[in-house]
């Protein structure tokens, strides 16, 4: 299986995002991800040890990413994944590190669809995620209206996304980079949600995207 973290989006900044923190968090809002009644459970998987490769690969023609390498016998599809990040903000572990691969997937046909990408050091520290679902120590929260867009039975309602984390604070929305300085140092977020208001189609429905990476 091949592992993605994609990036939210909004950019290949030249310089670092600056510290978008503040030490107040969002009220009023209503968290992101979570398993909704009648969801199906998800099926686990993981892959540990030290990084044996990162080479420049592509998630699709025209989007370059890094391909991570994770050494061990079984095959490399099992034990690899994609990153891609805007040139600015660093890969946050290198060749020789070892890390911690967790993938949740929604199971069966017609797809298989990656919930939540996580890497951790081999003590459990968080260091890059992308999904629907906050990390422990992580409060991710949709936080309040952007725009809407008229579909004609519907309204397209983007939202902001706030994320909380060592008593600080950062909302971000359309999948911008924003910089969190926290109390266990500086991270990268990026996230995106929207609702539908109205005449909802048969495959419509509410979506969310976060992704978070320490800095380096």
């Amino acid at each position: 299986m091949l592992t993605l973290i994609v990036a939210c989006g909004g950019g290949g900044a030249a310089t670092l995002p600056p510290d978008h923190s503040t030490a107040v968090a969002t009220t009023g809002a209503r968290p992101v991800g979570g398993l909704a009644p009648g969801d199906p459970e998800l099926d686990q998987a993981s892959a540990r040890g030290p990084i044996e490769s990162i080479t420049p690969g592509d998630l699709a023609p025209g989007y370059p990413a890094l391909h991570v390498v994770i050494a061990g016998e079984t095959p490399v599809a099992e034990r690899s994944f994609f990153i891609s990040l805007p040139p600015a903000i660093p890969v946050p572990f290198a060749v020789g590190e070892s890390i911690v691969l967790s993938i949740e997937t929604v199971p069966g046909p017609p797809t298989w669809h990656p919930r939540n990408v996580v890497v951790t050091t081999e003590s459990g520290e968080l260091l890059a995620m992308n999904g629907v679902t906050a990390p422990p120590g992580w409060e991710v929260q949709r936080a309040g209206e952007v725009r809407r867009v008229d579909r004609g039975s519907y309204d397209v309602v983007e939202l902001f996304v706030s994320f909380t984390h060592g008593g600080r604070s950062a909302v971000t929305e359309g999948g911008r980079w924003r910089r969190l300085a926290s109390a266990d140092g500086d991270w990268f977020v990026a996230g995106s949600a929207q609702d539908l208001d109205g005449t909802i189609p048969p495959d419509g429905g509410a979506s969310s995207s976060i992704m978070i990476v320490r800095a380096r």
